[in-house]
């Protein structure tokens, strides 16, 4: 072995005599001991923690009891959540950034953001904790809100008399439960959910759509029609009614079901009487009807404004967009792309020349609303022989904020895409919640590392071959304006199974199973996909330094997620019958098709606040607040 030279030894030995003299005067070792908390704690908190990684804090709390109190300190983790460049959960309205009670719900924020973004990178996910939940019915459809902190599942009983909307908090004290339920008429499906305002209150804005025979149920059907797959198709001799239900929960009484002093184990007589004071939890918005066309493709957004709308397709080539506040409705008729306008064919006869032009249809598959650019983003499909779809069309329509009633457009930019493959039905686009949009009034203002649009992706379902076809959105001139579509496609292909796309912006999650899901089926495995290939376009200015290591970027999008056992478990039970997921928070929602039962995984667990030792020590120090 070489020997170290001398200048190296002088280094090493100041290095440690530096240290070693750091940690006396901060522990008060060697010599008379200094507790920390009984002086001022404000110089640890202020002036040496702000220079830390949060790796450096994690360690320090390891070292002793003064440590392991001063480093749950709540404003230690405000200042990392103020200064993070990872994408954090989305916060819910009603959480107090500066209420102490709520204090303790900052750090696990901060860190699964940090584990998401390092486990997403470098692919090593693994699905590390699992719960279950009781619904009682059977699961049809389930619906994560942004931040995973509440769960919403449409559920039926065996014999199809009851159907419910049921919502459901997670990762609180005493453990996660149902709060609430909404009964509705028939089985609902297609349930989208979001955060938004109704009458100044902020709550739960969620979406459903049913359906029921328009002449009654016919004499020869001989299974329920909550029974059948929404995606399956009827005949014109028996057509179907279809309603888009629109409701509202208001947050405030929520917080007091689920305050962290509110443990029902040891309150179970109280928390009774506190819930049934509360009023009626779910407030009617709106109940829009079709009795010629489809509903589908359902969606729930906000404005620049911040004014709530509600959002469906309704027949190949239309899309209702109404108001939640005024009740105002726009219908748009988009005109047939100009590629493919139509077919002209002449016709000789003796003496006459015939000309035929035969139009070849557009059906819309999926749209999403841009906030930013006041726009729709469209995914069409043109057809030329009945049951082949000819090519893929991405286009963008800009809107006018003011139009009210109804409106032919025309596309302002398009791509044209070629598929050589036969596609499904079912073609989906990434709904990104931006993260850093203040919920509260006192929340902060987070600042990501690009300050663009987030990345759309178009996920498209491929039955011959097997796999996943696929494409992105991106702005590239402007940060708020989406200007470049990859037209190229990309197909992921299986070679055995069938795949599908739970869409997200930067992490997204495919199943694959054995069958196209219609009431169940059998699941393999579920993949991480991750594009290493972007990189920041139009970067933030003045951003902060990183408060944590950010691990490398694998260059492999597809990996597998190993699952324990999961696959068996849920083909035990009769198969995948629905499934859900929160890209930001890492929580995964399934339901099987023979239990009553929601499974909940989570990437990243973390132990509730509440359950940690340093809250028992600390407990005199947070008043109560419930009221």
């Amino acid at each position: 072995m070489d020997a170290i030279p001398d200048t190296c030894l002088s280094i090493y030995r100041s290095m440690f005599e530096y240290s070693r003299t750091l940690v006396w005067k901060l522990t008060g070792w060697p010599g008379s001991p200094i507790l920390l908390l009984g002086s001022d704690p404000n110089i640890l908190t202020d002036h040496i923690i702000p220079h830390l990684k949060v790796e450096d804090v994690l360690s320090l709390r390891m070292t002793n009891k003064a440590f392991y109190l001063i480093t749950y300190e709540p404003i230690i983790w405000k200042r990392f959540l103020e200064r993070i460049h990872a994408p954090v959960v989305q916060l819910r309205p009603t959480l107090k950034f500066n209420d102490p009670v709520h204090g303790c719900e900052i750090e696990p924020i901060v860190m699964r953001a940090i584990a998401m973004e390092n486990a997403w990178r470098t692919g090593h996910t693994k699905l590390k904790k699992e719960e279950m939940l009781m619904a009682n019915f059977k699961v049809v459809d389930l619906k994560l809100l942004p931040g995973g902190n509440f769960l919403v599942a449409s559920v039926k009983d065996r014999a199809n008399f009851r159907f419910y909307i049921h919502l459901y908090a997670l990762d609180v004290v005493s453990g996660s439960r149902l709060l609430a339920r909404y009964p509705v008429p028939h089985k609902a499906f297609d349930i989208q959910a979001k955060y938004m305002d109704h009458q100044g209150k902020p709550g739960i804005m969620i979406s459903f759509s049913t359906r029921k025979f328009t002449h009654g149920v016919p004499y020869n059907l001989q299974n329920d029609l909550a029974n059948f797959s929404s995606r399956c198709r009827f005949d014109s001799v028996h057509p179907l009614t279809y309603y888009s239900y629109v409701i509202h929960m208001h947050l405030n009484p929520v917080e007091i079901l689920i305050h962290p002093d509110m443990d029902i184990k040891r309150r179970k007589v109280e928390y009774v009487q506190i819930t049934q004071a509360l009023p009626r939890p779910f407030i009617n918005v709106a109940r829009f009807e079709s009795q010629d066309e489809e509903i589908y493709c359902p969606s729930l957004f906000l404005n620049s404004d911040g004014v709530p709308f509600h959002a469906y397709a309704i027949g190949p080539d239309k899309i209702r967009i109404i108001n939640l506040r005024t009740y105002q409705t726009l219908l748009l008729n988009f005109r047939d792309n100009e590629d493919f306008h139509g077919l002209v064919c002449y016709l000789f006869l003796p003496f006459i020349l015939w000309t035929l032009t035969y139009f070849q249809p557009h059906r819309i598959r999926a749209f999403r609303y841009l906030p930013r650019q006041h726009g729709l983003l469209l995914a069409r499909t043109v057809t030329e022989i009945p049951g082949s779809d000819k090519a893929f069309v991405i286009e963008i329509y800009n809107l006018d904020r003011h139009a009210v009633g109804n409106h032919q457009i025309s596309a302002d930019k398009s791509w044209c895409c070629p598929i050589p493959w036969e596609l499904s039905l079912e073609v989906v686009i990434a709904d990104p919640e931006m993260y850093t949009k203040r919920e509260g009034s006192d929340h902060p203002d987070l600042r990501p590392e690009e300050k663009s649009c987030p990345t759309l992706w178009i996920f498209a379902r491929s039955r011959k071959p097997m796999g996943i076809v696929y494409w992105w959105v991106r702005p590239t001139s402007h940060p708020d304006r989406y200007d470049d579509v990859d037209a190229v496609s990309h197909f992921h292909w299986n070679e055995r199974r069938h795949e599908m796309m739970l869409p997200g912006s930067a992490r997204n999650l495919l199943v694959e199973m054995e069958n196209e899901i219609l009431e169940a089926t059998p699941l393999n495995t579920l993949r991480r996909f991750h594009w290493p290939r972007f990189k920041p376009q139009f970067r933030n200015d003045n951003l902060h330094e990183p408060i944590y290591n950010r691990q490398k970027e694998t260059h492999f999008a597809f990996t597998d997620i190993p699952s324990h056992g999961l696959a068996a478990d849920v083909n035990g039970e009769g198969g995948l019958a629905t499934i859900t997921w929160d890209e930001l928070s890492g929580k995964i929602c399934l339901a099987s098709d023979k239990t009553d039962q929601i499974r909940v995984y989570d990437f990243v667990p973390l132990i509730e606040p509440r359950r940690r030792l340093a809250y028992g020590w600390r407990k005199n120090r947070i008043p109560p607040t419930l009221s």
